[in-house]
């Protein structure tokens, strides 16, 4: 499972707690009564994939792979200021700044195509990470669900 994966399981989790801490007056006790599908979930995860798309693609941009381990789970990450992806950043912001700010008007576009978004699915596909999705589970659909289930108790 990837980085990015993992990251955009745990915004799609972090905004369903969010909700889920509204207590009654969520949208998640709105539902809770009712059988559930993605579409119920999705007005709530949306600003969080569009976070974490921004966040993602940004770092595309900027950053190269720093080669070093992910260990999971996070707890402190640093880098010293002379790690060779913090160079190579500085570098690219220097010399490359027309290449950067055309890779931004990207960025827009992205964000602009990702608020017409109507489910899960078509965010996972233009992030990249629908093949891998599609590894864990039949669909991004059956994802959300499952992280859904964690935060909207079943009616019976």
């Amino acid at each position: 499972v990837s980085t990015q994966s993992t990251g955009a399981k745990r915004v799609i989790s972090f905004a369903l707690t969010e909700e889920n801490s509204k207590g009654a007056a969520s949208r998640l006790a709105a539902i809770k009564d009712r059988a559930q599908d993605a579409s119920d979930l999705f007005p709530i995860i949306k600003p969080a994939l569009i976070f974490f798309g921004l966040i993602d693609k940004f770092q595309s941009i900027l950053k190269t792979p720093s080669g070093e381990e992910v260990k999971v789970p996070l707890t402190n990450i640093s880098h010293k200021s002379d790690s060779v992806w913090i160079t190579q950043m500085r570098s690219t912001l220097r010399q490359n700044q027309a290449a950067v700010l055309d890779k931004c008007k990207e960025i827009l576009s992205s964000y602009e195509s990702w608020l017409t978004f109507a489910d899960s699915m078509e965010f996972f596909d233009d992030l990249g990470l629908l093949a891998e999705v599609m590894k864990e589970e039949k669909s991004a659909d059956d994802l959300v669900l499952k992280l859904g289930k964690l935060f909207v108790p079943s009616s019976s």
